[in-house]
């Protein structure tokens, strides 16, 4: 299944048309925390629930991508410092997610309930995603999580949050992000639950996923397909803060790795679209829309 993933602030009703003309069968609505919150988002998705439902009278699936760990923390959360995460120094810190041994994660899996709730989507894959570690060390080293390697640390963050969701909806299927630099040599774990999104954020944006530049990411991708049943992919051809917007050359790039990703058999790929200033699509149209979806008829 194509799509892909807007901020939450471009959507608007002629997305559904240019979408089924195109033969985009996916639409993914985003929060970009720098700009706006959770909260923000919740009051627009009330508001707006009856463009999100005409969009799946249409038959588009409908489905949010949000790092929405933080929101899920209890609102007394800076007030415990036992439970944020140990950094590397030994100290407590209030930076990214939680420490995975709190008792914290009883009230993010109650929240996660409540979240998936309001969301209401018809979909049953949902991705709430942890905090962002841009590639830096994000894990806890505490007494209690130290032994654990960054996935598993991860997956006892994702648990959480998908036993809460897994309350409303028994169906639902749980995305582990991966943005391409996370460990996983443990990953015969369980899984059960999840899906891999692969999302190679941190990769040469310019050149193809087979180049030398991107090696480790195409080694990634292959391992991933190697050890779990179901890897869907998270790109960003359609970011203009990316080299990968397909715009002249970039497009052959881009048409490159859209091949390679169906030789794969991948399920599921969407992509950021992203602009670069308000209103960008009501302006200049959707010929960059129409030309990206043609690579997959």
């Amino acid at each position: 299944m194509e799509g892909i993933v807007l901020l939450y602030q471009d959507f608007f009703a002629d997305w559904i048309e240019v979408m089924k003309d195109y033969g985009l069968k996916k639409l993914g609505l985003h929060v970009n925390t720098e700009q706006s919150n959770m909260a923000d988002f919740l009051c627009w998705l009330k508001a707006n629930r009856p463009l999100i439902e005409r969009a799946e009278e249409r038959g588009l699936t409908v489905e949010y991508f949000l790092h929405a760990f933080g929101y899920l923390l209890p609102e007394d959360f800076a007030g415990h410092r036992e439970n944020w995460r140990q950094n590397e120094d030994g100290q407590r810190v209030k930076d990214y997610n939680c420490c995975p041994s709190s008792p914290e994660l009883n009230s993010v899996e109650k929240n996660a309930e409540a979240l998936a709730k309001q969301l209401k989507q018809y979909s049953h894959k949902y991705h709430f995603w942890v905090d962002d570690d841009f590639g830096k060390d994000i894990i806890c080293h505490c007494e209690k999580c130290r032994n654990y390697s960054q996935w598993q640390q991860g997956l006892m963050l994702y648990r959480a949050m998908e036993q809460g969701v897994r309350m409303y909806d028994t169906e639902a299927l749980f995305s582990y992000l991966v943005y391409g630099n996370s460990v996983f040599r443990d990953a015969g774990i369980d899984l059960g639950g999840f899906f891999i999104e692969f999302a190679p954020f941190l990769r040469r944006h310019d050149l193809p996923l087979a180049a030398k530049e991107n090696k480790s990411y195409l080694e990634k991708i292959l391992s991933l397909k190697k050890n779990f049943s179901h890897v869907d992919v998270l790109e960003y051809f359609l970011s203009f803060d990316y080299d990968s917007f397909c715009r002249g050359e970039q497009y052959e790039r881009v048409k490159e790795d859209v091949r390679f990703y169906k030789s794969l058999g991948v399920e599921d790929v969407m992509t950021f679209a992203v602009f670069p200033e308000k209103n960008y699509v009501k302006k200049y149209g959707f010929s960059g829309i129409e030309k990206y979806a043609k690579l997959w008829s």
